[in-house]
C-alpha cells in the first residue's frame, strides 16, 4: 500500500521523528500526539504498509506516543524524506492526497468559529510543497505568515475552500475531522 506510506511520510513531517543510534542497532520512528485514537489509526497504517505495529502509550506528560523500532522501516522512511519534495510532487494524486492528509492531521488546525484551516511548520520547503500540492487540487491558500519561534503558518480561508479541502483531502484525525464537519454544517 504505497499510498499509506505517503500518509506516514506526511505525518512524520509533522508529529514524528526518526532517531538512530547505529552503534547499538537502535532505529526508531516515533510520533507524539494529544489524540491516542489518531495514533492507533497510524499504527494500523504501519501494519498495512510494513507489517509492523506497536502499542500506543501515554507519556508522563499526558501525550500519547507511538514508537516503532525497525531498521528497515527507518531506512525506507529516511530515504523518502531525503527525496522530498520531488517524491511527493511526482507521485499520483492518491499519494499526494495521503501525504496532505498525514501532514494536515499532524500539524493542521481548524478554527472553531471562522472558516479557516491553518498548517504550521518551520521548514520553508514543507510549506511550499503543501502550497503546491493544494494548488494541484485547486485549493488556493492565503499568504504565509510567521508566528513565534519562526513557525510559518499556511492558511486556507473561506467556506468554499474548506469544502473543497474536505472533499479533496479531508482529515482522518478524529478531532480535526469533527471540527471541520461542525463548522461546515
Amino acid at each position: 500500500m504505497i499510498e499509506e506510506k505517503f500518509f506516514i511520510l506526511g505525518a512524520l513531517m509533522g508529529d514524528g521523528c526518526l532517531t538512530s543510534r547505529p552503534s547499538i542497532g537502535d532505529f526508531t520512528i516515533e510520533f507524539d500526539q494529544k489524540c491516542g485514537e489518531w495514533l492507533e489509526m497510524l499504527s494500523e497504517k504501519f501494519r498495512e504498509s510494513f507489517g509492523k505495529t506497536s502499542d500506543v502509550r501515554r507519556t508522563s506528560k499526558g501525550f500519547f506516543r507511538l514508537r516503532i523500532h525497525s531498521k528497515q522501516i527507518f531506512k525506507e522512511l529516511e530515504e523518502m524524506k531525503k527525496k522530498l519534495p520531488e517524491i511527493v510532487l511526482t507521485s499520483d494524486d492518491l499519494c499526494k492526497t495521503k501525504f496532505l492528509q498525514g501532514i494536515f492531521d499532524a500539524e493542521g488546525s481548524v478554527h472553531k468559529t471562522r472558516f479557516r484551516i491553518t498548517f504550521s511548520n518551520k521548514r520553508d520547503m514543507i510549506i511550499k510543497t503543501c502550497q503546491t500540492l493544494l494548488q494541484k487540487f485547486d485549493i488556493s491558500t492565503g499568504k504565509v505568515w510567521i508566528s513565534k519561534g519562526d513557525v510559518k503558518i499556511l492558511p486556507i480561508f473561506g467556506r468554499d475552500r474548506l469544502e473543497k479541502f474536505q472533499r479533496s483531502i479531508g482529515f482522518t484525525h478524529p478531532e480535526k475531522k469533527s471540527k471541520l464537519e461542525l463548522i461546515l454544517t
